[in-house]
């Protein structure tokens, strides 16, 4: 119960992008992009549990620099602190499906459905290093930024993706 409450809050603090099930994007586009995608995967660890009144108290919130710009998002997850722990770029060939080896031996497995304007419709799944799925849906994202996802990596840490799509030069 507290992996969905956990994995809910990520969702419902990514404000800057539109989350969806990509239905409309599939309805006017039945193809995949036909450019290669640029992604970028931030696993970020976070710590020091902590409930909204503490944060209104001004209850310290620290990330290091190279997160700084998901900041909005991460202040208003039930953590103090945050720390990058793995970095992974890479370009996803059109019509092709892509596994990404994380921190830790998880695993997240990337496909591009359909591309609207600027919104990609992208399918993913997350295990694991046991190979439990931890995620398995489609979200669409603004091309050029983050959305955040995540689970609950033990009772007082979470494990969270900041997933950044982009059409690749």
């Amino acid at each position: 119960m507290i992996q969905k409450r956990f994995i809910l809050t990520l969702v419902a603090a990514s404000l800057a992008v539109l989350i969806s099930t990509c239905c409309s994007i599939a309805a006017h586009a039945a193809e995949p992009p036909e450019f290669p995608i640029r992604v970028e995967v931030r696993t970020i660890r976070a710590e020091g549990v902590i409930n909204q009144s503490q944060r209104e108290a001004a209850t310290p919130f620290a990330l290091d620099s190279s997160i700084a710009d998901l900041a909005s998002q991460l202040e208003r997850l039930e953590y103090a602190h945050f720390k990058m722990v793995d970095l992974q770029s890479l370009v996803i060939p059109p019509r092709k499906r892509v596994k990404i080896e994380l921190s830790e031996g998880q695993q997240l497995t990337l496909r591009p459905i359909a591309v609207e304007g600027d919104q990609l419709c992208l399918w993913l799944r997350w295990r694991d290093r046991s190979g439990m799925q931890l995620l398995e849906t489609r979200l669409r994202f603004t091309l050029g930024q983050s959305m955040l996802t995540g689970t609950e990596h033990s009772p007082d840490k979470g494990l969270i993706l900041a997933i950044k799509v982009e059409s690749a030069p």
